[in-house]
């Protein structure tokens, strides 16, 4: 090979290796800014005498698509059909923000209301967050939840350990059942009547349709979020909806009624 050539084989690796080191920066950040999260969440339930948070692969799937959603679009607005985007729910709710950094975020979060009701409720269960990183500005989804139904136990494993050995737990809340008498899958049962978060009046009126419409028409800054969030809040307490602040399916079926 020629120097020539040589030289322009060194620059195209170069660019190529580069390229890469750019990429991996904001994935990595984005990784880190996840568990920031998680561990803050937790530590604001901590404080308030709560249990802390699972993270569930789904969730973060589902939280990682909608930040990327947000970061693509410049724009904050929650997951689209929420209530369908997440699987298995008996509970369900979403925070959603940007800002320059985790501890903002969290702070800007346990200010609000709405976003701290979420953080601090006592049913749910399990979280999944994700984080977009983009030109220094952090998007980020929060998705909670609490399971209809717990995730079935895996299979015993057989091994030579006597009979009364302790089987090791997901977590240490779990139990297992006597082999003998697996005991059956709780029926899902419907939602109950959640309480109505704090600040949030609900909304009986004729009007209230059209409210949230042009609330959700406008061009939606973070405040603007938290407050169409208040009035969706509202609108499905009204009319006796599961209260996920979000545009599900019976929310849009009640507004066209």
């Amino acid at each position: 090979m020629s120097p020539a050539r040589r030289l322009f084989a060194l620059l195209v690796t170069l660019a190529v290796a580069l390229t890469g080191v750019g990429l991996a920066a904001p994935a990595a950040q984005a990784a880190g800014s996840e568990s920031a999260f998680v561990s803050a969440i937790n530590a604001s339930r901590g404080s308030a005498g709560l249990s802390g948070l699972k993270v569930r692969a789904d969730l973060v799937s589902v939280a990682r698509a909608q930040a990327a959603r947000m970061a693509a679009k410049k724009d904050l607005y929650h997951t689209p059909n929420l209530g369908g985007a997440v699987k298995n729910w008996k509970v369900v709710g979403e925070n959603v923000g940007y800002g320059p950094d985790v501890t903002t975020l969290h702070r800007a979060f346990m200010n609000s209301a709405p976003h701290r009701a979420n953080i601090l409720d006592k049913r749910f269960t399990e979280v999944g967050v994700g984080v977009v990183v983009a030109d220094g500005t952090i998007w980020v989804s929060e998705v909670f939840r609490r399971p209809a139904t717990a995730a079935a136990a895996p299979a015993p494993t057989r091994t030579k350990a006597p009979a009364t050995a302790k089987p090791k737990a997901a977590s240490s809340r779990s139990s297992a059942a006597p082999a003998a008498k697996p005991a059956p899958p709780a029926p899902a049962r419907p939602a109950p009547t959640p309480r109505v978060p704090e600040g949030v009046v609900c909304d009986v009126s004729p009007e209230a349709p059209l409210r949230v419409s042009a609330a959700l028409a406008a061009h939606r800054t973070a405040r603007l979020v938290e407050q169409a969030q208040r009035l969706v809040l509202g609108f499905q307490c009204g009319k006796r909806l599961p209260l996920t602040g979000v545009m599900d399916d019976a929310t849009r079926r009640a507004l066209a009624a």
